[in-house]
């Protein structure tokens, strides 16, 4: 990010108008699977592999509050799941995660997570289709 001073006056004032311009966008978004080709779970949705990644998932059947696996650190995470097939997975609150809610994922929903740097995914969003 680079900063610039505005100072119309060129003394050292406190009133000095200042720009920031935002530097590269963070990292990108990775897809794992696809819409044609999910990964399958079964009680355990893998920990994201990158910083923002979208994860199409697919279950064999409906799941109710598989487990979420955490980070490999506490750095920023984002994880965006998108529920494909048939089947739904649905999230509740649980140690390491915290939503508005009870989310069902039916086929086409997204739900957004954050790592909270700590100890848990924080729901940033979310749809229900």
């Amino acid at each position: 990010m680079r900063v610039w001073n505005l100072d119309s006056d060129m003394d050292d004032d406190s009133s000095d108008i200042r720009i920031f311009i935002p530097g590269p966008p963070g990292p990108p978004l990775v897809d794992v699977g696809s819409l044609l080709s999910p990964v399958v779970v079964s009680t355990v949705v893998t920990a994201p592999s990158f910083r923002r990644q979208r994860s199409f998932i697919k279950a064999n059947s409906d799941i109710l509050q598989p487990i979420l696996s955490n980070p490999p650190d506490n750095g920023p995470w984002e994880l965006y799941l998108y529920v494909t097939g048939s089947h739904t997975v649905t999230f509740e609150n649980a140690s390491n995660i915290k939503l508005s809610g009870q989310w069902i994922g039916s086929p086409d929903s997204i739900i957004y997570l954050q790592w909270d740097g700590n100890s848990r995914y924080v729901e940033g969003g979310r749809n229900e289709i």
